[in-house]
């Protein structure tokens, strides 16, 4: 055989494999151009041809923020024990809600060796600054900005795992820390009936429980604001703690003009953190609540250093209602 003649045979074949090679290449490229509707959870996935859904990333990745389906504007992450997939009806449902800090992350970590040790899954919420593009900050704390409720997205948060999991996880233990504290006691006071237990976890402002006042000043017209009047008799069966540290008494800024228009907004109130839960236990006694106040001795407004009481309160309740896995 000529030697041009092999030459001509070695570029034919040198071109059949380029425009293989660009076909697959094209193919490649749509896939990714492609992939927020594709099969594949990400392009490693792709890569790998290892096909999935949003239940197999929860699974797979817990411990990233994970756009919440119903709100992507909203996201949360878990923490989810090497044993949890294997037996999840062995395990209770744990919700640690951030402050105004959004430190979401922290408070999964902290609660990470009691949920080993202990089992329970983790689910703390993000809640983002600005859902509307304005900057506003504290619009979870009141459980309604706009048409946008965070209790029911909190409530979506948990479908999501248990579909994800292919389980129910029932009521569960919820705690919430400064910003996340107001959260946690006006979501104790519209959901009683799906929580096992809750912390409240020195909230700068509170709620107390008082027909006489709107909210979220008070309870008076919950009904109509909310869409669900309280339920006195299902929170008196409900576990309550008010954790606060002894040195979170640094004084509230309030201009003296303001002080005759909280007084007449909110009632009694206390000049800091520390005489605000000791203001809300009482109402929780006077309305006959299971409640508890644990003032934690060192401690200011840190809310990760409350985290081993709280899982003692939660460790008691759980051991109360025979929940302790065996």
């Amino acid at each position: 055989m000529k030697p041009i003649f092999i030459y001509f045979l070695l570029m034919v074949s040198l071109a059949c494999q380029a425009d293989a090679s660009n076909q697959v290449g094209e193919n490649f490229i749509k896939n990714v151009n492609q992939l927020d509707n594709s099969p594949f959870n990400d392009f490693g996935s792709m890569v790998a041809g290892k096909k999935g859904g949003w239940a197999d990333i929860i699974i797979s990745r817990p411990s990233a923020f994970h756009a919440l389906r119903s709100e992507p504007r909203v996201s949360f992450t878990l923490y989810m024990p090497s044993g949890f997939l294997e037996n999840p009806k062995e395990y209770k449902l744990l919700v640690a809600v951030h402050g105004s800090g959004r430190t979401a992350a922290k408070y999964r970590d902290a609660f990470a060796d009691f949920a080993d040790e202990h089992k329970f899954v983790v689910i703390a919420p993000l809640f983002p600054i600005g859902i509307y593009g304005n900057g506003y900050a504290d619009g979870y704390k009141f459980l309604k900005e706009r048409d946008t409720r965070y209790d029911q997205l909190l409530l979506d948060m948990v479908a999501d795992l248990n579909e994800a999991c292919r389980c129910d996880l029932g009521k569960f233990y919820l705690f919430g820390f400064s910003g996340g504290g107001q959260f946690a006691h006006r979501f104790a006071y519209l959901h009683p009936d799906k929580l096992q237990a809750v912390s409240i976890g020195a909230p700068g402002l509170a709620t107390k429980l008082d027909d006489t006042k709107p909210w979220p000043f008070g309870t008076a017209d919950t009904d109509k604001r909310l869409g669900s009047a309280i339920d006195i008799d299902a929170l008196r069966k409900l576990p309550i703690q008010i954790i606060v540290g002894d040195q979170d008494n640094k004084d509230f800024q309030m201009p003296e003009k303001f002080k005759l228009v909280a007084e007449k907004l909110f009632g009694k109130y206390g000049s800091n953190r520390l005489e605000n839960m000791k203001l809300l236990q009482e109402n929780y006694v006077s309305n006959g609540l299971d409640s508890r106040l644990e003032i934690v001795k060192g401690v200011g407004h840190e809310g990760a250093k409350m985290a081993r009481n709280v899982e003692g309160f939660f460790l008691m309740v759980r051991q109360i209602l025979n929940e302790a896995p065996k």
